[in-house]
């Protein structure tokens, strides 16, 4: 056996901890550009929760322009702001977040059981067929699997920071309507490089956006459901996603827009290739 027992049991750990570690992972380099580089507790979700209340008063555009001066005076009040409302829906958002990450660590951990129990095999096989088990090709399948193994790494990490960056907007989105009227108008501004869902979903033919409620994208879900039948929601419509969501009781609603207009058309012929 090339890999022990234990030395599995190490590498398991290291990508349990990548689950146990997710908030510690989160630091102002891996905040999007579109939302406030500010962590002020040993909870940077819960803080994206508060900068999103906190652009539901003022807009989204200005909470990004704000100084660590203005960010701090905010957050200095937080404690006697805070309502029941806010504790039970960052509990929830809190389990949510618990249970996607351990459903995906389990995966992660599958996955490097997978990578141990094939560089085994493949060993005992070369052992089988060359009688040879010296130091030196120990040395070599060691290599290849140390090799293999950063690969998995890195693809673990790529998905942690993408978890991240969902959540963050996820967070700070739910923040922005949690205090609005359930008949809020609400809209979405994608970028003119948007990905052609979000065009489609969020632009008009004439591009302007399309206008929704805060009720409606409250009940909406798009995970595990087919990008023809996204729906408006609360939060990133996908993994990356850029839409920043606007509440029409800061920002008007704006009107035609010729660049998101032909934006839309080029994605609408994209989308029937």
């Amino acid at each position: 056996m090339l890999i022990t027992e234990a030395t599995q049991k190490q590498l398991e750990s290291v990508v349990l901890d990548l689950s146990r570690t997710f908030t510690d992972s989160i630091t102002r380099r891996s905040i999007p550009s579109y939302l406030p580089t500010y962590i002020q507790s040993d909870s940077p979700l819960e803080d994206s929760y508060y900068l999103g209340k906190l652009a539901g008063q003022v807009g989204p555009n200005l909470v990004t322009r704000l100084t660590t001066h203005e960010l701090d005076q905010y957050f200095r009040n937080i404690p006697s702001l805070k309502t029941q409302k806010d504790d039970d829906t960052l509990k929830l958002l809190d389990q949510q977040v618990k249970t996607y990450l351990d459903n995906r660590s389990d995966t992660w951990v599958a996955r490097m059981r997978k990578l141990v129990l094939t560089t085994n095999r493949h060993w005992a096989a070369e052992v089988e067929s060359s009688q040879e088990d010296t130091p030196q090709a120990r040395d070599y399948a060691m290599l290849e699997f140390k090799l293999a193994q950063k690969e998995l790494m890195d693809s673990l990490s790529a998905e942690v920071d993408r978890i991240i960056q969902t959540e963050l907007l996820h967070y700070f989105q739910r923040g922005q309507i949690r205090d609005l009227p359930a008949a809020t108008p609400v809209f979405k501004l994608p970028r003119r490089k948007a990905c052609k869902y979000c065009l489609d979903l969020h632009v008009e033919e004439d591009g302007s956006p399309k206008v929704s409620t805060v009720a409606d994208i409250s009940k909406v879900d798009n995970q595990d459901v087919k990008p023809f039948n996204w729906k408006m929601s609360t939060g990133p419509t996908h993994p990356y996603c850029y839409c920043i969501l606007y509440t029409a009781n800061v920002n008007n609603v704006p009107g035609p827009s010729k660049a998101l207009a032909a934006a839309l058309q080029s994605s609408k012929a994209s989308l029937l290739d």
